[in-house]
């Protein structure tokens, strides 16, 4: 239990200090995508919420919820996010969300779904589509290392918890995934970044 929550705690450190220094800015870039009428935001494997701290920030009317399974993430996230009175943090995993149906807008999937085995990001995107309104949208950054040699950030992200790459989630597998859930994606952007090469998916949801 104790080195359980020292790796967490030391990850959490980890990605507070490498985040504000990729140069193609991943998280900037998914929280642009944002629209001011998307009033109810969720991220999930929020980590320390980086990404939902941006979003809080730029938009103070909305309701942004940062979802993680680590208690350690979770409790780094609240103490950073003191300030910010329209974010809360959640523990919880995001194959069975604390949340009715329908519940936001759109959700953020930040670096998380591509750590995952095929069957959990299976469920995992199920219930991404049914905490989504009709209308919601699934806007995901994820890992795409496809090149033969990948940059040093690519390894090193293998050795953080939910952060190794499968390679079924790289690129265009992992939009025929998403699709297979009942997403229609609407545009994808791979091969974004020289740090930690990246790709940019843009999906409506699934429900009927």
């Amino acid at each position: 239990m104790r080195a359980r929550r020292l790796k967490g705690y030391l990850s959490g450190r980890y990605l507070e200090a490498a985040n504000p220094r990729l140069k193609d800015s991943p998280h900037q870039r998914l929280a642009a995508m944002v629209q001011e009428n998307e009033d109810r935001v969720l991220e999930v494997f929020a980590a320390t919420g980086f990404l939902s701290r941006i979003v809080a920030a730029r938009f103070p009317g909305a309701r942004i919820s940062a979802l993680d399974v680590s208690p350690e993430m979770v409790a780094q996230g609240r103490r950073r996010a003191r300030r910010l009175d329209n974010l809360e943090f959640v523990q919880g995993d995001a194959t069975a969300m604390p949340y009715p149906d329908g519940s936001f807008d759109v959700v953020l999937a930040a670096f998380g779904l591509s750590g995952l085995p095929a069957d959990i990001r299976s469920a995992c995107l199920a219930e991404i589509g049914r905490v989504l309104t009709r209308r919601g949208r699934l806007l995901v950054a994820d890992i795409d290392d496809s090149l033969h040699r990948p940059p040093p950030l690519v390894g090193i992200c293998r050795h953080l918890p939910r952060q190794r790459p499968a390679g079924e989630a790289q690129g265009a597998p992992l939009v025929r995934q998403i699709e297979t859930r009942g997403f229609t994606v609407v545009s994808h952007v791979a091969g974004k970044g020289r740090q930690l090469p990246f790709q940019l998916i843009v999906a409506h949801g699934s429900r009927p």
